[in-house]
């Protein structure tokens, strides 16, 4: 400052000036503030706005763009501020890269091309797929996490109408009748009796 004679440190974008010396950035506007040439001198939430040199909001999604750092995302897609990464989608969404739009998570068996589109982050050739039972219910109440498939058994117990009577057994995924006294069977665990 020469008229005081003590050194004044160079304002950042809007501060007050009224010669180009005085700023950062080497430049005052006409309105006696300085002005930004780069969104870097901004805030984190902001980018500079040229050619007025002025440091304004980044916008949400959905908002018009030209370039990525105006948006909040970071992500400019097809003039509309849009997501990058699932993190800028709300809960039980995805990010479509392609579109930069957020998607709700598909449900157990709809269709899907990776987990991050499963609401249970899980997807199989046939569809979302169960990362627990919690995913399950109705005659398929167990997941085989190994396959992602709610199934009707995984193990006798789950057969077993009454806890210690053997009255059916797992077969694969579904719960059969054990046979009775007579019947046919190849596994001990195939008859009332236990014992083919």
């Amino acid at each position: 400052e020469l008229t005081s004679g003590y050194c004044i440190p160079k304002g950042g974008p809007q501060a007050p000036c009224n010669a180009d010396g005085q700023c950062l950035g080497g430049a005052c506007n006409a309105d006696g503030h300085c002005a930004c040439t780069n969104s870097s001198e901004c805030q984190s939430d902001q980018f500079c706005s040229l050619p007025l040199g002025v440091c304004l909001p980044t916008g949400p999604m959905g908002a018009p763009c030209a370039v990525d750092e105006v948006c909040q995302s970071g992500a400019c897609v097809l003039g509309m501020c849009g997501c990058e990464a699932d993190s800028d989608c709300g809960a039980n969404k995805w990010c479509e890269a392609n579109t930069g739009k957020c998607l709700f998570k598909a449900q157990y068996l709809m269709p899907c091309a990776a987990d991050n589109q499963c609401s249970t982050d899980v997807c199989t050739d046939l569809g979302c797929g169960c990362a627990s039972d919690a995913h399950c219910a109705g005659p398929t109440p167990y997941c085989a996490t190994g396959s992602g498939k709610c199934v009707g058994c995984l193990a006798d117990s789950d057969c077993q109408l009454v806890p210690g009577l053997h009255t059916a057994f797992c077969a694969g995924v579904v719960c059969l009748p054990a046979a009775p006294p007579g019947g046919a069977c190849t596994a001990n665990n195939q008859c009332l009796s236990q014992n083919c």
